[in-house]
């Protein structure tokens, strides 16, 4: 066990990327409880990388990586790195140095990603209808558009494809596509 010293007792993990350098990076959010106390700073989207597990030294993000830190969901694959917040996809080939490569409307909402090693694949939720829609990258970098044919619930990375799957209430089943 090893406790994590992150200069700060107010972070929150969302993910652990380990690195083929060796090294490991921690994404995640500060400022949660400062946040929730009236009149308290924004928590923030936050990452730590570490050579060794012990020490740790926080990444500069880019100031508009935008969303509720509660809605930040990172991914991580052979073709590099994901964070999704609530509108925006950001790519990282090295998870330190960050780029915006995807953003959506009011309207949308981004859901965690996945990646694989054909890419990655974000569920992305609607709104008003609660209609879904799904984003998908070969490179992490160029995003293309696809609409499922029932709800899309999940997704997941399988062999050399991807499997997805989707619930109807009328009928009651679970289909997968």
């Amino acid at each position: 066990r090893v406790e994590l010293d992150l200069g700060t007792t107010d972070a929150e993990v969302r993910a652990v990327l380990p690195l083929a350098t060796g090294q490991v990076v921690i994404v995640g959010s500060v400022g949660r409880q400062g946040s929730a106390q009236a009149g308290g700073p924004a928590a923030r989207p936050a990452a730590w990388r570490s050579d060794d597990g012990q020490s740790w030294e926080e990444i500069d993000l880019p100031d508009d990586m935008q969303g509720h830190p509660a809605e930040i969901y990172p991914a991580s694959g052979p073709v590099g790195h994901l964070i999704a917040t609530t509108r925006q996809l950001w790519y990282s080939a090295d998870a330190i140095s960050w780029r915006k490569v995807h953003e959506v409307s009011d309207d949308y909402y981004l859901l965690a990603p996945v990646a694989g090693d054909e890419g990655f694949v974000v569920p992305v939720g609607f709104t008003e209808d609660g209609d879904r829609t799904i984003l998908a990258s070969g490179d992490g970098l160029s995003w293309f558009e696809g609409r499922p044919p029932v709800g899309f619930p999940g997704v997941a990375p399988w062999r050399e494809d991807w499997l997805a799957w989707g619930y109807t209430t009328d009928p009651m089943t679970i289909s997968l596509f």
